[in-house]
């Protein structure tokens, strides 16, 4: 406490050996203090009523402990088609009973106004269901084309695919398919359960690259250093996204990061 109330500023630059003088304890006990400050305090203390700063979004994630969608290897073969399964929450085929229907014709003249309009609704209900049932598959049979190499590889090779640009492709309107996708977990080949959402965020591929950028750093990038290193990689990401990106994967800026022992 100590350190950080009456020496912030060599804390920040990483002045250990001036630290170490300041306080006369050894330069260990300074590399032990930085170490703990970095991985236990966090210098955002309102993000703790959102989420945990070292997660990956600002609100807690959500956890899925059931998929409503699970992709498969045909065969177990990683080289053959992705099989695709919809969970349904009941077994078989909703209908609207027909007996129903003979029902209503016997019924007298005053319940078979509200009786034909039940019927009504039921019929409505079902038929937006096997309307809902067919949009999704239509698009994770899309989703799966478009991204099987991030279905079987991981986030580096996510595509840039937009809500937008699969409603025109099905040709649905574009809340159909954020209605489709809100909620949804996909439970993906190697096990892993992640929210179908995933699947259009653009930001997800860049974003692991900049971490692993930054566990490789010799000494702390700045968010300029990292926009070059991104660009050379095909990433275009301008200085303030980078900012963006490092803080929603809860990553400390250049002058708080304490340098990596032994890398560069």
């Amino acid at each position: 406490r100590p350190m950080i109330e009456k020496e912030m500023a060599l804390l920040s630059r990483h002045q250990y050996a001036e630290l170490a003088r300041a306080f006369k304890v050894s330069l260990r006990t300074v590399h032990q203090t930085v170490t703990f400050i970095s991985e236990n305090l966090n210098p955002f203390p309102a993000r703790s009523h959102w989420g945990d700063v070292r997660q990956a979004t600002e609100t807690p994630p959500q956890v899925y402990h059931r998929p409503d969608i699970m992709m498969s290897y045909l065969n177990d073969d990683p080289i053959k088609p992705l099989v695709i399964e919809i969970i349904m929450p009941l077994n078989g085929t909703l209908r609207v009973n027909p007996m129903f229907r003979s029902a209503i014709h016997e019924a007298d003249q005053e319940k078979k106004e509200d009786w034909k309009n039940d019927l009504e609704r039921a019929s409505l209900f079902v038929k937006c269901l096997q309307q809902r049932n067919h949009t999704i598959t239509r698009l994770m049979q899309r989703v799966a084309s478009l991204q099987r190499s991030f279905i079987c590889r991981g986030e580096k090779y996510l595509k840039p695919v937009t809500r937008a640009q699969l409603s025109v492709e099905l040709g649905v309107h574009e809340s159909t398919i954020s209605r489709a996708v809100a909620n949804k977990a996909v439970q993906l080949p190697n096990g892993r359960i992640v929210p179908l959402a995933m699947f259009f965020d653009r930001s997800l591929n860049v974003r692991k690259v900049l971490k692993e950028i930054i566990e490789k750093e010799g000494r702390s990038l700045s968010d300029t250093e990292i926009s070059e290193l991104l660009s050379k990689q095909g990433y275009q990401v301008a200085r303030r996204t980078v900012a963006k990106y490092r803080a929603m994967e809860g990553i400390l800026p250049a002058h708080l990061r304490r340098p990596t022992p032994g890398v560069g």
